[in-house]
């Protein structure tokens, strides 16, 4: 596999269709909105490629024998942390490569809009505008790492808080990680303030405001993480798809 330039990032947009899991990342890999690397079989017309993101997620396309998943995996040996989407890997080519399954969904809007729940919450909707209070909150060293830096976040990321003005707390995050059309919500509750549906009427919030900016919300979260994706489900999502992000077995070598 061959690294290509970011000059060259859109060749590999067609290898990834309307049904792959996490776009917002991917296309905002292509478009040079979130940093990372792009790698290809063919510079000029490439059949598969690995898209490495700056954090931990890496999507690959045209993966799709023994020889390549193995390339693929020994192209990421020195990433400490891996999620991998690797559509075509099986049970068996996945243990053979020491790597482990953890199961996800996914959802979007596919026929409906946006419900609109009110914030009855009783704390203040606040805007994540500056450095020093985006410091302040639960996932700003995740944000800071997929996006490359603060100041890229605060140019083009969304991010929305509940603010306890009672406290001084932040007591839930929603955020939106971009691409020209779409955008991979995110959210996080203070420990003290989970339980009140609090990511449900901020992730609305958010969600309703990059809808009207013609942006379309996708929804990704582990099967095992209930309390997320019954978030989604309170949104109205109607549409849903299940995959796989690889990690490394811990025992493998």
């Amino acid at each position: 596999m061959k690294k290509i330039s970011s000059s060259n990032y859109e060749v590999v947009r067609q290898l990834f269709t309307e049904d792959y899991p996490n776009l917002p990342f991917v296309h905002g890999l292509i478009e040079g909105v979130l940093p990372g690397e792009i790698f290809v079989d063919n510079t000029s017309n490439p059949a598969s490629c690995i898209l490495v993101s700056a954090a931990s997620y890496v999507f690959t396309s045209g993966i799709s024998t023994s020889k390549a998943m193995r390339s693929c995996v020994d192209l990421l040996r020195d990433k400490a942390e891996m999620k991998l989407v690797l559509p075509e890997l099986g049970p068996h080519e996945a243990k053979t490569l020491g790597l482990v399954p953890t199961a996800r969904r996914q959802y979007s809007y596919s026929n409906v809009r946006p419900i609109d729940l009110k914030n009855t919450s009783g704390y203040e909707i606040r805007s994540i505008a500056s450095e020093s209070f985006f410091k302040e909150c639960i996932w700003f060293d995740l944000m800071d790492t997929i996006f490359g830096g603060a100041e890229n976040f605060l140019q083009r990321g969304f991010g929305c808080v509940f603010w306890d003005a009672d406290s001084g707390v932040i007591a839930s995050e929603a955020y939106g990680i971009p691409s020209k059309q779409y955008v991979e919500i995110g959210t996080v509750t203070h420990p003290a303030y989970r339980g009140k549906g609090l990511s449900t009427m901020l992730c609305n919030h958010l969600i309703r405001h990059v809808f009207e900016l013609g942006l379309r919300p996708i929804w990704s979260c582990d099967e095992s993480n209930t309390a997320s994706w019954g978030v989604a489900e309170k949104q109205g999502m109607d549409g849903k798809l299940h995959y796989n992000f690889y990690n490394r077995a811990a025992n493998h070598k």
